[in-house]
């Protein structure tokens, strides 16, 4: 039996949320993210905070609303199409020091809690493909109630997978899901500029371009995706609430588990 991941409630993951950038992704950022990708970051990377995918922007901002809170959120991650002259969001960051949910030390929408906090303190999954050489430990940001868990995940894949699905349940699964979510985010991009209902500025200088997305309409790019009738407002949510419930991290992980499972039976 694993050691099961258990919360401190420490804050100390809400109360820091700048520079939580790792090295190879600042490297990244820094060759790829400022303009010659179709994907723009719009902070500078040591102002950097969590991201919000552009419907979790929505129900932050409605949470703030509601509670009397400023929210802070500022578009972080865009797409600028120059087919229409309009910056196309596909991520917010919360443009402070401390998530600006953070009140007395706890979270005020525990419930409402973006991936991002949902899947702390994974950083990505084992799925995700990345050039750099792998390593359990690189899946982690830094939390203390880790430190017993991460010295005994496996080194075998299939043994890790579940380990990890043991030690850390629902937090592992937002993990995964979020990665399925950044990998559909990217192919959605890729086919919209295959037909031709967008057309990213790419490799333009990125003080130019920045200005351009500075005086260019916004639209988030879920808003987007229904305008260009890609897909109806109902097809929209219900693709929202797979994700929300980890529909696809579930099935990754039956799939991997099932003939994990399956070779490990006694004959």
């Amino acid at each position: 039996m694993s050691a099961k991941f258990a919360c401190k409630g420490t804050g100390s993951c809400c109360s820091h949320i700048r520079g939580f950038v790792g090295e190879d992704d600042k490297k990244f950022f820094e060759e790829f993210a400022y303009g010659r990708l179709p994907l723009v970051q719009l902070m500078p990377i040591e102002r950097t905070s969590f991201p919000l995918w552009d419907w979790e922007a929505k129900r932050f901002r409605n949470a703030a609303l509601r509670l009397n809170i400023e929210p802070k959120i500022i578009p972080s991650r865009a797409v600028y199409d120059q087919n229409e002259n309009r910056t196309i969001i596909v991520t917010y960051s919360i443009d402070s020091d401390a998530c600006t949910f953070l009140q007395e030390g706890k979270c005020a929408i525990y419930n409402e809690r973006a991936f991002i906090c949902r899947l702390f303190p994974f950083q990505k999954s084992p799925f995700l493909k990345t050039n750099e050489e792998f390593s359990a430990e690189s899946l982690f940001g830094g939390c203390p109630a880790i430190s017993g868990i991460v010295p005994n995940i496996p080194g075998d894949f299939r043994e890790m997978i579940s380990f990890l699905h043991e030690s850390f349940n629902s937090t592992f699964l937002s993990a995964v899901e979020n990665d399925y979510v950044t990998s559909w985010i990217n192919r959605t991009i890729i086919d919209l500029m295959k037909k031709k209902a967008m057309m990213p500025a790419m490799n333009h200088p990125y003080k130019f371009l920045i200005k351009r997305m500075e005086n260019s309409e916004k639209i988030d790019l879920t808003d987007f995706l229904v305008e260009k009738a890609i897909y109806s407002r109902f097809e929209m949510e219900e693709i929202i609430n797979s994700f929300e419930s980890n529909v696809h991290a579930n099935s990754r992980l039956k799939e991997v588990l099932y003939d994990f499972n399956s070779t490990n039976e006694t004959p």
